[in-house]
């Protein structure tokens, strides 16, 4: 007989597939726009933009490769784990190396450039880092 699933581990289980959510529909905006995309995080400012608006083709294997296989990994990693949080720890694990890896990138160009949508990009995803990590601590606390 399974125990009953605890208060912290069905927060953390909601906790990601909210994520789940959110990263995937991050991947199809960021495939199917990739233009919003990098305005948003100041890529290119307006006088880089192409006339019609879209990205330069020449990103297009940074964006399928570097952003929408990024975006479909955490979304698989997420919703894997939301499946049965207390038995995938590894995959959370995984999805907050991305999110680390992420913020630091994020900051890093934010430093270089002062573009402040760099900046926000970092927060957001040191916020989405941290939270996930709280969940997971508290539900693994909770396991012991």
């Amino acid at each position: 007989m399974e125990a009953r699933e605890g208060t912290a581990e069905r927060k953390l289980r909601r906790w990601l597939w909210f994520s789940t959510a959110m990263y995937g529909g991050g991947a199809i905006i960021f495939s199917l726009f990739p233009g919003i995309a990098e305005r948003t995080l100041g890529l290119r400012g307006p006088e880089e933009a192409s006339a019609d608006g879209e990205a330069d083709p020449s990103k297009g294997l940074w964006h399928s490769l570097g952003g929408s296989g990024y975006m479909a990994t955490i979304t698989a990693a997420s919703a894997l784990a939301a499946m049965k949080p207390e038995a995938r720890t590894p995959l959370t694990c995984t999805l907050l190396t991305a999110k680390a890896a992420s913020a630091a990138a994020q900051a890093s160009y934010w430093k270089r450039t002062g573009r402040i949508g760099y900046l926000g990009g970092a927060l957001l995803d040191a916020s989405l880092f941290l939270v996930t990590l709280g969940l997971l601590r508290r539900a693994r606390a909770a396991r012991a």
